[in-house]
């Protein structure tokens, strides 16, 4: 488990490529760990000098919101993507299959 190797706080991140380097794999497989283990329940948290565990509610709080952003600003490339799309085929809806 990626968690295991965490430690708790943010001045103790590391980054996916050092995770990826201890463990041997790649950091596409890091990230998909950490995802899983998300998803599981663990209080893994990104930043910009890597992943740590959370010491606090708060701090999940924290990363909750960022990710909200993420989705948000996300959500503004596709719907910009989309309308690109529409004026390529002449205004017709071109939806994602």
């Amino acid at each position: 488990m990626i968690a295991d190797y965490l430690f708790t706080g943010k001045s103790n991140a590391i980054t996916a490529a050092n995770l990826a380097e201890l463990l041997e794999t790649d950091k596409r497989s890091i990230t998909n760990a950490i995802r899983r283990e998300r998803l599981a329940g663990k209080p893994i948290i990104a930043s910009h000098t890597g992943y740590y565990l959370a010491r606090t509610p708060e701090e999940i709080h924290q990363e909750r919101r960022r990710l909200r952003k993420m989705i948000r600003e996300l959500d503004k490339v596709e719907k910009a993507l989309e309308k690109t799309a529409g004026k390529m085929t002449g205004g017709a809806e071109n939806k994602p299959p």
